[in-house]
């Protein structure tokens, strides 16, 4: 949800975020000017805490190349992108999506703390973070991020624009964040100029993976239930309708949710009344392919040839991808999951009560939609067929913004400061 962050400043004034438009302000200055803030706020990282944040023989590169940065903030900052060509496709930006290592946060989010209302270069002060840092308080709970807020204005203008940074707790290897750690929070540059969003490209790795691996005539057996002999195997209670093999976390990677049980001659399949046998793997014990090439062979069933893992990249890639990959079916399942859950989900509330998705824009709805119908209709471009749901479609994009008050407020939650947020009418 970029862009959408509200922060309480010192004096306890609530600051939102804006997005930036790079019809009027320089994109070069921009980047320049973040750049050279995230370097002082890394040397300060250094004087207090006796180590960078970022690796000193890595971190001018990471930082100039866009690489230490994830989804579309790394074509904002690639400095090997045109500034035409990025205002072209991208004129406005909701938030910056920064990694660091994620062994880090904790000290970065101290650290902010301490220089919270106070400006770190000329053009950039800092407002603050959506959570408060808390020096009596044993462990900070930080989660994967930190959302925080900066106060922009450039050389010679008297117009200030606030900035949402989210810094983005990743694992990093040899000075950069690993495969998985790009990969999972990537935007791709085709994405982009085809107008849809990088989540979006997350959102049908997910339905692609349940779609890809469901698998038909299998029984569920308890935890604890013997292989043999066949009289004393116990099968679960709870049966899946539709049992799917495969899914996928951006935080994990791609986890086998259950394994087929064997005889002790490790080849022979155990069966139950003519189905083969499975029994579900607690997260606990999960392994997690992490790996492009892992990942694409476990869905799929077969190596990548030619530029495949390039295209897995993109949500407009995936499309091809199951075209030459997929039948009918598995398609129309991957489509009715993205409508269905992913864009116009189910969430139930604190009260209990159950609402349409998850929204990705605090403040209007027509943005939310415009962003969704976007990726729906490449979809739909690229099979037809899946128009047959039209009318499904119709009724999930009422009951959705039918209440889509309710829905920010669910997704805002964990700031806690949803009473101040501004809601439009309904048209």
């Amino acid at each position: 949800m970029g862009g959408n962050v509200l922060v309480k400043d010192k004096e306890g004034n609530y600051h939102k975020a804006g997005k930036p438009d790079f019809r009027s302000i320089s994109r070069t200055e921009f980047t320049a000017n973040f750049i050279e803030a995230l370097k002082k706020i890394d040397d300060l990282h250094t004087k207090l805490f006796k180590e960078p944040i970022w690796s000193s023989s890595t971190r001018d590169k990471l930082l100039s190349s866009g690489k230490a940065f994830n989804g579309s903030s790394e074509h904002l900052f690639n400095d090997r992108m045109k500034d035409e060509e990025f205002v072209e496709h991208k004129p406005v930006v909701g938030d910056i999506d920064l990694t660091v290592p994620k062994e880090k946060l904790k000290s970065i989010f101290e650290l902010l703390s301490k220089i919270q209302g106070k400006s770190i270069t000329p053009t950039i002060s800092y407002i603050g973070q959506n959570k408060e840092y808390k020096e009596d308080r044993e462990e900070q709970r930080t989660g994967h991020q930190i959302n925080t807020l900066f106060a922009y204005r450039p050389r010679g203008s008297k117009t200030t624009v606030n900035v949402q940074i989210d810094f983005e707790g990743v694992e990093y290897d040899k000075g950069k964040p690993t495969e998985f750690a790009k990969f999972s929070h990537s935007s791709s540059w085709d994405d982009v100029k085809s107008g849809v969003k990088g989540v979006f490209h997350k959102y049908i790795l997910r339905s692609l993976a349940s779609a890809a691996s469901v698998q038909e005539n299998v029984v569920i057996l308890t935890p604890e239930s013997p292989l043999e002999p066949p009289e004393a195997i116990k099968v679960s209670k709870k049966q899946h309708p539709v049992f799917s093999l495969y899914s996928f976390s951006v935080d994990g990677g791609l986890r086998a949710k259950a394994a087929q049980q064997f005889l002790p001659d490790g080849v022979t399949p155990v069966m139950v009344n003519g189905m083969r046998a499975f029994k579900e793997l607690p997260t606990s014990d999960s392994t997690y392919a992490r790996t492009k090439k892992e990942i694409f062979t476990l869905i799929f069933g077969v190596n990548p040839e030619g530029n495949e893992l390039q295209l897995l990249d993109s949500y407009t890639g995936i499309l091809q991808l199951i075209g030459d990959h997929l039948d009918d079916g598995q398609i129309d399942s991957i489509y009715l999951d993205l409508i269905s859950n992913k864009f116009f989900g189910v969430v139930t509330t604190k009260k209990g009560k159950s609402v349409k998705g998850q929204a990705l824009d605090a403040y209007s709805p027509d943005v939310d939609r415009s962003a969704k119908m976007a990726a729906i209709s490449i979809f739909k471009k690229k099979f037809p067929f899946v128009s047959s749901h039209d009318a499904l479609l119709e009724k999930l994009l009422e009951e959705y913004y039918e209440n889509y008050k309710v829905r920010v407020e669910e997704t805002f939650n964990r700031y806690r400061i949803v009473e101040c947020l501004t809601f439009p009418s309904r048209r």
